[in-house]
């Protein structure tokens, strides 16, 4: 008999802990697994990607603090084995419904953030990771970065992290990143994706471009993405000069476009987490020049040649781009340089992990007490 899985994430916006979740319901074996998806709001771009036969139940709540009771209710409803929730905060909704919920019923949390980072996560939302985290049955982390991170800074037992790299479906990304370029001119054309926050470094990719353009005149600026950042950004590019050359794309339901025929992505973060634009830019075969920031990005870095990495400063990240820029030749097929790649994230590859830790959680539950203690102490 399969197991019953419930997927809990906020709604189906685009983002990548949805793009994740959506291919997981799409491509896991029914023989094994029985996917159910509950959301706060039943929205978002991603809805209709889910597959016809996956039931999406409504969690009976709006926001993620209030979720832990309706969760509950709605796991004696529906009686999963396993329940895997995709956001911080319906994690720690999910944690603390763990005692309300029927017997058994295994908790696997997804961390899609680095929120042992005071930047991303202040001292009291810290705190609550740090009590709630360590009663999770199994934590995904996108990186090894992350595994250390959460181990050290939240004392969660090796045995309950597990370490699952994004998937890149490069057919997929290949087919609808088409043939058609949105760039005019002659570039070279730099394309940045992403929220406007300040962790995201849009502002000093803006404060680069100058730098840039001493090398590259005619080089453009593409920003695909919005956010609270954005007026502060038009405003940088007016004071630098540049406000013609930089171009606001505001959010895109296929970026992809922007990326291939880019000349350059760049990812000028402050922290990441393992950012699915680098492998996406990597699969479709654009060069990368990203900043050394805390996360996976170093991860990466160690499998592909196509992304170098600088300094977190303005000034390092034109230098990295203007090396980069004045070393590109003719670009390749991104199958024939990057096999190995390709392989390790591929869906096929990813997928399964996912079902095994799932299946791994919900049968470990099931060793007697004695036994899974032995278990334990052989893995720490």
């Amino acid at each position: 008999m399969s197991i019953r899985v419930l997927f809990v994430v906020s709604s189906l916006r685009i983002g990548g802990a949805e793009h994740v979740l959506t291919e997981i319901l799409k491509r896991v074996d029914r023989r094994i697994l029985e996917p159910h998806l509950a959301l706060l709001e039943r929205e978002g771009n991603f809805l209709e990607r889910v597959p016809p036969d996956v039931r999406v139940h409504d969690v009976g709540a709006r926001r993620a603090r209030m979720a832990t009771l309706p969760l509950a209710r709605l796991c004696w409803r529906l009686r999963p084995q396993a329940v895997v929730s995709f956001a911080a905060q319906l994690n720690s909704a999910a944690i603390l419904a763990m005692p309300l919920m029927p017997r058994g019923t295994r908790v696997l949390v997804r961390e899609g953030a680095n929120v042992t980072l005071p930047e991303i996560a202040g001292s009291a939302r810290r705190t609550i990771y740090k009590l709630l985290y360590p009663h999770a049955d199994t934590i995904i982390c996108q990186s090894n970065d992350m595994v250390e991170r959460m181990a050290h800074c939240f004392g969660i037992p090796a045995h309950k992290l597990v370490r699952i790299y994004n998937p890149v479906d490069v057919d997929a990304l290949e087919q609808i990143a088409g043939t058609h370029s949105p760039y005019r001119g002659t570039g070279p054309h730099l394309v940045a994706v992403g929220r406007f926050v300040p962790v995201k470094g849009m502002d000093l990719l803006v404060e680069a471009l100058p730098v840039v353009l001493r090398d590259h005149s005619h080089a453009d600026l593409t920003l695909v993405g919005g956010g609270p950042q954005e007026r502060e950004l038009h405003s940088l590019a007016r004071s630098l000069g540049i406000e013609s050359l930089v171009h606001f794309a505001g959010f895109q339901g296929n970026p992809y476009p922007f990326i291939r025929h880019s000349d350059l992505l760049v990812v000028p973060s402050r922290s990441e987490v393992f950012p699915n634009v680098i492998l996406e830019a990597v699969a479709l075969g654009t060069p990368v020049v990203a900043t050394d920031c805390p996360g996976g990005i170093r991860e990466i870095a160690q499998r592909t040649k196509r992304l170098v990495l600088t300094r977190v400063d303005s000034d390092a990240l034109a230098h990295a781009i203007n090396r980069k820029l004045a070393g590109i030749t003719a670009r390749r097929s991104p199958h024939e340089a990057e096999d190995d790649f390709l392989r390790e994230f591929s869906p096929e590859r990813i997928i399964p992990l996912y079902q095994e830790i799932i299946e791994r959680t919900v049968r470990r539950s099931e060793v007697p007490l004695t036994a899974r203690k032995k278990e334990e102490a052989a893995l720490t």
